[in-house]
């Protein structure tokens, strides 16, 4: 429904950042968040198109969280960047599919 997707996007964005905040770039953050419409509006078409969609990236912050609460930084830093390379991945099929959306 469009209030969950609502209220996953909400906590998408408290969980990041809460991740620059820990990492001490909760300015990089707000210039991130206060600059982004179109990344924004990319992250919740390429995030929220399917439930299955929705659950991997719970599944991927969750493995985040547990990497940093292990302290084993190459799982964290494998896990980072399975969730970054995941999203620029919808990004561009979105930017090839609706391009229109993204002048």
């Amino acid at each position: 429904s469009i209030e969950k997707s609502k209220k996953f996007f909400h906590n998408d964005n408290k969980f990041h950042a809460t991740l620059f905040k820990f990492a001490g770039l909760s300015g990089v953050w707000t210039l991130i968040h206060t600059n982004a419409i179109t990344l924004n509006r990319a992250r919740i078409m390429a995030n929220l198109r399917t439930n299955p969609q929705v659950n991997k990236i719970y599944n991927q912050h969750l493995e985040m969280l547990e990497s940093i609460k292990s302290k084993d930084k190459k799982r964290a830093i494998k896990s980072f960047e399975k969730h970054l390379d995941d999203g620029f991945e919808g990004i561009g099929y979105l930017l090839e599919k609706y391009n229109e959306f993204f002048i």
